[in-house]
């Protein structure tokens, strides 16, 4: 993604909501690594907690349009925790620009 403006919009929300964004990353990949499986999955989301964690957030924001995450956010767990989690990351995307919204995930 090279817009400036929407890179610095990306950037400032992992600035603004740091501990929200960790937390998350941090329950889908416990909820992950519980169902076991996944482990590329896993990697991204430790990568991204550990640029959050060091509040660089330029590399949180390639790391996370580099993801790749899409057919994760389509999959569905038994995990009802992690569904909520994916559900969450996947509104938290479109608020961003990353993901089209489609409504019919929450019908």
């Amino acid at each position: 993604m090279n817009d400036p403006s929407r890179n610095q919009h990306i950037e400032d929300n992992f600035y603004t909501f740091n501990d929200k964004f960790i937390e998350l990353f941090s329950d889908i990949k416990k909820g992950l690594e519980a169902c076991g499986g996944h482990q590329k999955d896993i990697t991204v989301m430790d990568g991204l907690i550990q640029a959050l964690q060091l509040g660089d957030y330029a590399s949180a924001r390639t790391q996370l349009l580099n993801a790749k995450l899409e057919p994760l956010l389509e999959e569905t767990f038994d995990n009802l925790k992690l569904n909520s989690d994916l559900t969450s990351l996947r509104i938290r995307m479109a608020n961003l620009g990353l993901l089209e919204a489609d409504a019919s995930h929450y019908l």
